[in-house]
């Protein structure tokens, strides 16, 4: 405002990122539904923050709509820019090093473990054939556009490439699930690739501070069923389990249920695991949690032989006494439907059907109906649990026809 001659290229560098941003919020909103709300969102953000700052510069309200042709060229230069990014007119989306100049592949993914921070062996990444291997699949998936707006589930990885001199590129990448099931299957059952996502597999034992875990049985609310696994035998439970983790594949994840789920509680930020870390207040430690899938026999047979399971359900005196149903209607996430079943008999007959919310991984390969959430009122005497599940499309049809609205 002290400079006149500066107020246009000013004005240009504050509205253009607003505009960008407020298009991002609008298509976020709606869910990244159609990329028609980014461009809605944009224009609005445009025109609106072009008039604000106008307003200030003059002073006056009525300078909302002064300056059109400026307006004009603001929103042209926010939907230009915003076609860079769209298009990858600067190819950063598309950029790939050549193999020859790979040392190591780093490949960070939330979906094996979902870690706040590493506190394992440090991440050596992918290297040799290893390396190759995951070179070639990412080769593929840059070049390969035709599935991008097909609507397909993807699944997203993170891609750390340490190259000469130590020089680091970053880059995301979404893959399209379906189509990449065997490749990322590959990848899942690569050790280093596991060990570098699952700081379980190699952390020092004395860093560990406790392990509870949960088997899930439909007669008992989810969250009464955690067990501490003992001082003494959590190295061999460790142990098992890891070895079974190491070997699942990512279609377990997509398609699989976790018949139950172990939380590692371990002290953060501590290089030197000794000192008496193992007396440490609790209060200083983070939780991860793992999950048990159906393949993992070993788990649970070292489990039931310790007698664990048997300890998680010696609370199993609850009843359910009811199941409420809520529907999402469409689009409108706020609009909900509800009805209750009571029926004893049809209870116990839809019972083994219904998934703990804790045990749903978001994969987009499971047979549950994304758009109903389910509450299981448990019941002890006084005593009233209330569990958060869902259930496949089958079964949630079943219960709404059959209930007390």
């Amino acid at each position: 405002m002290a400079f006149p001659r500066m107020k246009t290229a000013l004005k240009i560098i504050m509205v253009v990122p607003a505009a960008l941003f407020a298009g991002l919020v609008l298509y976020e909103m709606t869910l990244a539904h159609s990329r028609i709300w980014l461009l809605a969102g944009i224009f609005l953000g445009a025109v609106l923050f072009h008039g604000l700052v106008e307003s200030i510069y003059q002073l006056d309200v009525r300078g909302l709509w002064s300056h059109r042709k400026q307006m004009l060229v603001t929103v042209a230069l926010s939907f230009a820019l915003a076609m860079v990014f769209w298009l990858d007119l600067s190819g950063y989306d598309s950029y790939l090093p050549k193999m020859g100049s790979i040392k190591s592949m780093n490949i960070e993914d939330s979906s094996v473990c979902m870690e706040s921070e590493h506190w394992g062996k440090p991440a050596a990444g992918l290297e040799g054939q290893e390396m190759e291997a995951a070179y070639n699949l990412i080769s593929d998936i840059v070049s390969d556009k035709p599935w991008k707006d097909s609507g397909q589930a993807f699944h997203n990885i993170t891609v750390t490439y340490t190259l000469g001199h130590g020089r680091k590129a970053v880059r995301r990448y979404n893959i399209p699930v379906e189509k990449y099931m065997d490749q990322l299957d590959w990848l899942y059952q690569c050790r280093d690739f596991k060990e570098d996502n699952c700081s379980v597999l190699t952390a020092d034992s004395r860093k560990i501070s406790e392990i509870s875990v949960s088997v899930f049985n439909p007669d008992i609310p989810y969250e009464m069923m955690y067990e501490n696994v003992e001082k003494k035998d959590r190295e061999e439970f460790r142990k098992i389990y890891s070895e079974e983790l190491a070997e699942l594949k990512y279609s377990e994840v997509m398609k699989e249920i976790p018949v139950g789920s172990l939380e590692v509680f371990y002290y953060s930020g501590l290089d030197d695991p000794g000192n008496g870390a193992e007396e440490s207040n609790l209060s200083a430690t983070m939780g991860i949690t793992h999950y048990i899938y159906p393949s993992f026999s070993k788990t649970i047979e070292w489990l039931t032989k310790k007698g664990y399971v048997d300890k998680i359900q010696r609370e199993g005196q609850y009843k359910i006494r009811q199941i409420t149903l809520y529907r999402n209607d469409g689009e409108n996430q706020m609009n909900q439907v509800t009805c209750t079943v009571k029926d004893p008999a049809l209870i116990e007959e839809v019972k083994s059907k219904l998934v703990p919310a804790d045990l749903v991984q978001g994969g987009s390969l499971l047979d549950l109906d994304p758009n109903v959430t389910i509450d299981v009122e448990y019941v002890s005497g006084r005593d009233v649990w209330t569990v958060g599940m869902q259930a496949d499309s089958e079964t949630v049809k079943k219960l709404e026809n059959a209930a007390e609205k």
